[in-house]
């Protein structure tokens, strides 16, 4: 039984693995071309029905998965393509917890997880020594307001309000 030469795949090269034979049991190989993904089998085989099986595979751009814009941010994607990177940036009052900018890699995978935008916050300000400390707004993100007040016959030293910055700290 002769199959024949196995099927021409785009983007592809193949190679007889038995002395170029294309005879009953001889394997064929296929590789794709860089930056393209084999889609089915890259084995096939010459059967006694005189056809190479499995099917012929077929040759695939490589992409990344397609991603999201993170809650409370902005993205800006060159390509799904290797070599494509997104850019990512948060608004205003958010910190972004991750890579600024990844890369489509060649194995189709991101260079690294898409970031998030979490909200600024700056934790509770530390107490004081003979004296409160009250919040303006109740909150302590980004924007919030502290205030130091002394008890009577306590004289306050540094600054009677303290504001919660995009950086994290008051």
């Amino acid at each position: 039984v002769d199959c024949g030469n196995p099927e021409i795949v785009e983007n592809a090269e193949y190679k007889l693995q038995t002395n170029n034979g294309t005879y009953f049991g001889s394997v064929v190989t296929y590789k794709c071309k860089s930056h393209l993904k084999l889609d089915g089998f890259e084995r096939r085989r010459c059967e006694t029905s005189g056809k190479w099986e499995p099917e012929a595979p077929t040759c695939a751009e490589t992409l990344c998965k397609p991603l999201v814009q993170p809650a409370n941010g902005s993205m800006f994607l060159t390509t799904l393509r290797i070599g494509g990177r997104a850019t990512f940036k948060c608004d205003e009052g958010f910190s972004l917890k991750g890579d600024d900018d990844i890369e489509c890699l060649s194995s189709g995978s991101w260079s690294s997880w898409p970031p998030n935008c979490i909200e600024v916050d700056c934790g509770q300000p530390f107490e004081i020594e003979n004296g409160r400390v009250f919040l303006t707004n109740g909150t302590t993100n980004i924007g919030s307001i502290v205030e130091y007040h002394c008890f009577p016959g306590y004289e306050r030293e540094g600054n009677f309000q303290r504001t919660c910055l995009e950086d994290g700290y008051w």
